[in-house]
């Protein structure tokens, strides 16, 4: 395992040196707004022309040429068709994003995509609006460079394709646009990982951690991938599309009042959602965490720590040149051990600020524990025993503010006695929360303080915490020797439905027993809550009258096991069944055949029944095209009479026929038909049969049981059956499952 991750890590530095090298030929990788300032200004933006050739797929026109300044290979053409197909069924299909609208500029209502010689990897133009049912919706069209690598070329499809997505939304460009649509090309090709290059660039969300969300210099957008990564990881897939929707409905330059309004339907806001994205930032590079935190951590830079902001025992400091800079933006200080049992951090921000802090216990490799502190005098002690580096962390939530000012201090408090005192404070017991709690439930949280010497204590701190979200402090006079005093502390309500603890920890000057100084217990506040997270199958384009498996893919986010009842249903099928699923788990629910009759585009639509408490993520609706061929056509649509290719069955479990033919003869002449090749999804060859045949009314077969050239078991997933002959070529989609 070990062997495998370090060969992935030097696979992605090579990754970074080549995208660096291709990069600094192109200069910017997204040209959509520099396009979508012109648009704003009025420019009056002319079309390419259109072909001379072209690839015809389902949802796509790819116009190309092999001669002139925009030429390309067929072979670069018809890999744009399927990485253009695939990233429809990914993100409309499977995701349930909204459809690009009809495009009216092209041959006919699909969307075009033309291959240019151009100064970026891609671009995506605005047109016209389409303001049904989203009221700043527009069309769109696409401009591909015409020299790229194909991993370069299948992402940049999907992140431009996204752009097209989004704009059918909205068309209030801003930073969020790049952030998604650069996640999303991870989401659609995860090997290629572009956006790790992003991380090496100034700035970005590691190296300069004080910078906004919102930030947009140099390629910041792209590397603000990490901010839609978080709110994919801590929340939901789902909880990116559903943002995007409510921006559709708000319009105008609703970007963060989307972003909270979705986030309140999973118990929380942007508010609690920055904070917790920036500890998340601390946790990358030598400091991966990747089962608690971002899963791709340990390829990345490892975050900024201000040398300032580094002290050995008690310190204290400002935001010195490194001024906070809005929402989002943050600082890492570090405090690291010293024989002192306790550390109290304390925080001021100036007053044009809106603040968030937090802590950190920090024990390398992962070890490590985080609370928010108090969010109104921020002041908060953590026993410094327990881990290497304490970590304060303070968060900008103002949504325009920059250049925010701050001051901060750690205190150690000392184990060591000092004569004649013997003092030995004990956190005796938690008398609230504890055990399971109803949601929305509000409780005042409360520890029993104990003097077990006989000498009367100092003045004592005490701090609560209650899961990520909640903590409050009090500092308490004098105990009497064998005295016990009752603390209260801010009240707490039950928000964050899971299963999480509570601590409490209380401190003096000094303390003979420190073991005793921290109780905790445990609280479950349930949620149910089983999500649709993508439709798995039918999706895409699918042949009529071939039977399919309506396929989906469901997780159970709640406390407890789950046994839920689901609908599925496309053109007149409807069928429900059932799914038992443990908490926290992932699962594929697979329905009766549905056999389609009906042409053209239709509605996919899974539906969970059975009622939990987050009904924002119960329904996913994508769209399938039905079609008499799946063929792709070129130079000529009327050509698709005489080529023809056929899988069957698909999907496929063990093997299938490959059948293909050419029912028109056209004249006496013998052609070859040079190859039928099979590509996996990221375009990579996995299988090639070379044949001959001539023209014929009887068809041709090759049967294929699922294996590569060197006869190893594929994998289940989606793959692709392109034929060609001359300047014929066709294609199918296959999907195999196993």
């Amino acid at each position: 395992m070990a062997r495998q991750c370090a060969l992935r890590l030097l696979f992605v530095i090579l990754s970074i040196v080549c995208v660096t090298t291709a990069f600094a030929e192109k200069g910017i990788k997204c040209g959509t707004q520099e396009a979508f300032e012109r648009f704003q200004r009025g420019d009056k933006l002319t079309r390419p022309p259109n072909g001379p050739k072209y690839i015809y797929s389902p949802h796509f026109i790819i116009h190309f040429d092999t001669t002139g300044a925009h030429a390309c290979t067929r072979a670069y053409a018809e890999s744009t068709s399927i990485y253009a197909e695939f990233s429809w069924a990914k993100q409309i299909g499977g995701l349930g994003w909204a459809a690009t609208p009809p495009d009216i500029g092209g041959p006919d209502s699909r969307y075009d995509i033309y291959i240019q010689n151009i100064p970026y990897y891609g671009v995506t133009y605005v047109e016209s609006p389409y303001p049904t049912p989203y009221p700043t919706g527009f069309t769109t069209y696409i401009v591909l460079d015409n020299n790229m690598s194909w991993d370069d070329l299948c992402a940049t499809t999907a992140h431009e394709f996204n752009h097209g997505c989004q704009i059918r939304y909205s068309v209030q460009y801003n930073w969020w646009y790049e952030n998604v649509a650069t996640w999303m090309e991870d989401v659609c090709y995860d090997h290629v990982n572009w956006y790790i290059y992003c991380l090496y660039t100034s700035p970005n969300p590691l190296a300069d951690p004080n910078l906004s969300i919102t930030e947009t210099s140099n390629m910041y957008a792209y590397a603000g991938y990490l901010w839609a990564r978080f709110l994919h990881e801590y929340y939901s897939i789902t909880c990116l599309r559903l943002i995007w929707e409510e921006i559709g409905q708000m319009g105008g330059n609703s970007t963060l009042m989307a972003i909270d309004s979705i986030l309140q339907c999973y118990d929380s806001d942007l508010k609690m959602a920055l904070g917790a994205y920036a500890v998340w930032r601390y946790f990358t590079g030598n400091r991966a965490d990747t089962i608690g935190h971002f899963s791709e951590s340990h390829f990345w830079p490892t975050s900024y720590v201000d040398p300032n902001h580094q002290h050995n025992g008690s310190g204290s400091g400002n935001q010195g040149t490194r001024y906070i800079d809005g929402p989002g933006g943050t600082s890492y200080i570090e405090f690291y051990t010293t024989p002192d049992y306790l550390l109290k951090n304390s925080f001021t921000g100036g007053t044009n600020g809106k603040w968030q802090a937090w802590h950190i216990g920090y024990t390398p490799p992962t070890g490590h524990m985080h609370y928010m502190m108090d969010s109104v005098d921020f002041w908060s002690i953590l026993p410094t025993m327990w881990h290497d580096t304490i970590v304060f962390t303070p968060v900008a939530t103002n949504l325009a503010a920059s250049g925010l000012i701050y001051s901060y201090s750690g205190i150690g408090i000392s184990s060591t006695p000092s004569p004649p005192q013997d003092p030995e404070l004990e956190v005796y017991s938690i008398l609230s929360p504890t055990d399971t709690i109803s949601q929305y439930t509000t409780i005042t949280p409360l520890s029993v303080i104990r003097n077990n010497c006989t000498d009367p204590t100092d003045s004592t701190w005490v701090s609560f915490y209650v899961g990520d979200f909640y903590s409050d402090s009090r500092e308490i006079g004098q105990l009497g020797p064998g005295q016990t005093d009752t603390v209260s502390f801010a009240d707490w309500t039950a928000l964050e439905r899971n299963s999480y603890g509570a601590r409490c920890i209380a401190g003096g000057s000094y303390d003979v027993d420190r073991t005793n100084n921290c109780c905790d217990t445990s609280i479950n506040v349930p949620l149910s809550d089983v999500e649709v997270l993508e439709i798995l199958s039918p999706r895409g384009v699918i042949a009529q009258n071939m039977a399919v498996e309506p396929r989906v893919l469901l997780r159970n986010n709640g406390t407890s096991g789950a046994n839920v009842s689901v609908s599925f249903s496309v053109q007149n099928y409807t069928y429900t069944t059932s799914i038992y699923l443990e908490p926290d788990s992932s699962g594929e629910l697979s329905f009766a055949d549905w056999t389609p009759v009906e042409l053209g585009a239709c509605t996919t639509n899974c539906l969970i029944t059975t009622p939990d408490d987050r009904a924002c993520n119960d329904n996913l609706i994508g769209e399938v095209l039905v079609d008499s061929s799946t063929s792709l056509e070129e130079n000529q649509m009327q050509r698709v009479t005489q080529f023809i290719l056929r899988v069957n069955p698909n999907p496929s479990r063990h093997h299938t026929d490959i059948r293909y033919e050419i029912p028109n003869v056209v004249d006496s002449r013998q052609y070859a038909v040079g190859s039928i090749r099979i590509y996996d999804i990221v375009g990579r060859l996995v299988k090639n049969f070379s044949v001959l045949t001539a023209y014929s009314l009887m068809p041709n077969v090759i049967p294929w049981d699922g294996r590569d050239d060197q006869n190893r078991k594929l994998p289940s997933g989606v793959y692709f059956v392109t034929l060609k002959a001359e300047d014929y070529s066709a294609t199918e989609k296959l999907l195999l499952i196993r």
